[in-house]
């Protein structure tokens, strides 16, 4: 049977959801990142330290399994992509040229798929996993692009990420297809996942990752059973009815933060569960901390504590979706130094962000949101930092907790008035709430450059020459 991504009445998985009370795509994807255990365990008992284009094959086919079992014929795509992929790195070997041509035919191929599939609502499709592997052979690209450079003009993240030599197509594809994070992610540079075949990243027998790959998995459900149940009471057509529209304004506001949290814990669920099968297999290994315990967060792509505990924009960002995030600021921001302007270099890292998530408006828009968050965070930051009384206000124990709980608040307020866009997609959706919202936070964030003269004014000292000591907040027991 072949699956597109759509519910099917006669097709088990969607009788098992409509049980539940979810719907076909969504269960299937999870069973599909539940897969990626017994994949692990397979490869730890029977494959580990074995010949490396054996691990390869065994990947490439378990990811293919997987692939298949979400959207069938439509894995054709990721082997088109592939092949194309390494034709072009193997006749170019490196080269600037070809690295763009990698860069424009995977990303142009993405957002060919996105205007030929995307429809007005969040569809769970072969797109999904696409644009993980869009990333994963552009990364390919660009590592490999590195490793034709000098080494000393490398930065110290690009000696680790860079190849010298053109992957082989088993090992191009079994980066790609690896069943712990094909279909979601996480992302992680060829040479990790090289060194983890090879058996040098590490060293000595299979990893005892049993324990903690289990107890992330445990966690991504917890937070699965969370979103299934956020869901019932906020959702995309509860925001947009005229229940919610009835609201008193504070309300309104409440709400848009409760709908943004359920909302990131759709993602947050999946990628715990899928770091989970990482670590069970042992590429997520990071090393080992100073007491020698193995540290396991080499793939992680959600900080739960700094999530769950933030209260500055800063601290979100940061926990959140961390391996894309770090690879675009490899790729992409850090790519446009010689730009010289760190404002140029965001706003191009946000919108290939936007772009890589779809064609939609609402992409734009949250991305945009951010930009202009994160802006007047920063200055705001450094504002305060320099006010000799909120300084000792904030170092003070009360007042720093009744820092934090205002700050969770309007941050928890904020973020999901940015995010609002991302879950609601189509722009007559996302205007109608920020209409109702009177566009306050794209005021207040939006605004910023008019009235910061006003706040520097109010707080900075006379003579911004004297510098305060800015209090670190860690010491009271948040990062």
């Amino acid at each position: 049977m072949v699956h597109t991504g759509t519910s099917d009445p006669g097709d088990w998985v969607s009788v098992l959801a409509s049980y539940l009370g979810a719907s076909g795509p969504a269960l299937r994807l999870l069973i599909s990142l539940l897969m990626g255990y017994p994949f692990a365990l397979i490869h730890r008992a029977l494959l580990y330290k074995s010949n490396p284009n054996l691990q390869h094959v065994f990947f490439i086919l378990a990811g293919s399994f997987i692939g298949y079992f979400n959207y069938g014929s439509s894995l054709l795509h990721a082997y088109v992509c592939i092949l194309v992929h390494f034709v072009t790195v193997k006749v170019t070997r490196g080269s600037r040229l070809g690295t763009a041509l990698v860069f424009i035919f995977q990303m142009g191929y993405l957002l060919t798929e996105y205007y030929m599939t995307e429809t007005a609502m969040y569809d769970i499709k072969w797109t999904i996993p696409h644009c993980v592997l869009t990333l994963r052979l552009v990364g390919q690209g660009f590592d490999l692009y590195d490793g034709t450079k000098d080494p000393d003009t490398l930065s110290s993240e690009q000696k680790i990420t860079a190849i010298r030599t053109v992957p082989t197509l088993l090992e191009s594809a079994g980066h790609v297809f690896y069943p712990g994070s094909f279909m979601i992610g996480p992302q992680f540079p060829i040479s990790r996942y090289n060194s983890f075949v090879k058996c040098t990243l590490f060293p000595g027998n299979a990893p005892d990752s049993i324990g903690p790959g289990v107890k992330r998995l445990l966690i991504g459900l917890l937070y699965v059973s969370i979103f299934q149940v956020g869901t019932l009471v906020v959702n995309n057509d509860y925001v947009t009815s005229p229940q919610y529209q009835a609201l008193p304004f504070w309300l309104r506001l409440l709400v848009v933060g409760l709908y943004g949290k359920v909302m990131l814990y759709k993602y947050v669920s999946c990628w715990i569960v899928s770091e989970g099968a990482c670590i069970l297999g042992g590429i997520s290994y990071n090393g080992n901390d100073s007491k020698g315990i193995s540290r396991w967060d080499g793939c992680e792509n959600i900080n739960v504590s700094v999530f769950e505990r933030a209260y500055k924009f800063s601290h979100l960002i940061s926990s959140f979706n961390k391996c894309t995030n770090h690879w675009v600021a490899i790729n992409v921001y850090k790519r446009l130094k010689f730009v010289g302007s760190r404002h140029v270099s965001q706003g191009a890292a946000l919108l290939f962000l936007a772009v890589w998530h779809g064609l939609h408006s609402g992409y734009y828009m949250c991305f945009f949101m951010e930009f202009l968050v994160m802006n007047m965070e920063k200055e705001l930051d450094k504002i305060v930092s320099k006010n000799a009384k909120i300084q000792a206000w904030h170092s003070h124990p009360i007042g720093f907790w009744l820092d934090v709980i205002i700050l969770k608040l309007l941050v928890t307020v904020f973020f999901g008035y940015c995010t609002l866009p991302f879950g609601l997609l189509k722009f007559n959706k996302w205007w109608l709430v920020y209409k109702d919202l009177y566009f306050i936070g794209s005021i207040i964030f939006g605004l910023w450059p008019l009235y910061s003269p006003i706040v520097k004014k109010l707080l900075l000292p006379k003579r911004e020459s004297v510098a305060v000591p800015v209090v670190v907040a860690e010491a009271n027991g948040v990062k």
